[in-house]
Formats: C-alpha cells, sequence, structure tokens
C-alpha cells in the first residue's frame, strides 16, 4: 500500500542563493568537463569559497548532460557542441520536503507562470531549486510573495 499523501499545510519559504548562475548543456556521451567535476567537489569543501559551496547540479540523460554551476566558474568557450544559458539567480526551497507532499514545486511555479517568467526547477532528495533569469529576479520576488512565500 502506498503511503499517505499530504498537502502542504503553508507555502515554504524560499530561499535567494547569492551569486549568478550558468546552466551547460553538452552531449550526452561527453565526458564531465574538468570545471564541472570541480564546482561538485567544491560543494562539498568548506575551505572553497561561497559561491562554490553554494549549489553545483549534474544530470545525465541519454539525451544530454545539463550542468548547473556558479556563473563565474563556467568557462566561457565551451566545448564543441556544448551550449550554455548565463545570467540565472538561484532560489532554493527550505526543506527537506517529504516525498508525500503533494503540490510543493506546482505552488511556487504557479505564480511565475501568472506573472511570465520562465523557469529552470531542479528537484534534489531534500528539497526543490528554481532559477531564474536575473533580469526576471524582482519580478519573481514580487509574485513569489504576493502569493505567501516568505523570502530570505
Amino acid at each position: 500500500m502506498p503511503p499517505p499523501t499530504t498537502r502542504a499545510a503553508r507555502p515554504p519559504t524560499i530561499k535567494r542563493v547569492g551569486g549568478t548562475w550558468a546552466i551547460a548543456r553538452l552531449d550526452a556521451d561527453a565526458p564531465l568537463p574538468p570545471w564541472a567535476l570541480e564546482c561538485v567537489a567544491a560543494s562539498a569543501d568548506a575551505a572553497a569559497s561561497a559561491d562554490a559551496r553554494a549549489f553545483a547540479s549534474v544530470t545525465r540523460t541519454g539525451a544530454e548532460l545539463s550542468i548547473v554551476a556558479p556563473e563565474s566558474r563556467v568557462p566561457a568557450r565551451m566545448a564543441s557542441g556544448a551550449r550554455c544559458e548565463r545570467g540565472f539567480s538561484l532560489y532554493s526551497l527550505a526543506g527537506p520536503i517529504p516525498f508525500e507532499a503533494i503540490g510543493v514545486l506546482r505552488s511556487t511555479l504557479a505564480p511565475l507562470e501568472s506573472a511570465g517568467i520562465s523557469v529552470f526547477a531542479i528537484s534534489t532528495f531534500d528539497t526543490d531549486h528554481l532559477l531564474v533569469r536575473s533580469t526576471d529576479a524582482k519580478r519573481a520576488e514580487h509574485a513569489l510573495s504576493a502569493a505567501g512565500f516568505r523570502l530570505e
């Protein structure tokens, strides 16, 4: 029998993570670039800079290798066939969010959709993370605040 499901009692707190972020796309069979490996290693290194420790994500599917990292750590020139979108702000929902919780990510996306703001979402074991273009950050914060989210 599946576990019971729960709905979030109140909107979670959302923390804006400092810095500017980049999202890179490489071919599915591309090796993990050294700069990405350094970002992942730095996120666990207490001696690393704050931006390096804040967040790094590497996801490989059969179609692509996606890497999210501090923009300052992503090379200006990417490997052949790679693409990179720069200039994102990162927001993390306070967690952990139970697996049984329903609609948490949707509740954050709905006000952003209504405001016409594009979102790149990443879920981890404990929580969800949202990337929006830095040019849309103030509008995103206003939309989330108006929807009842507490921003830190």
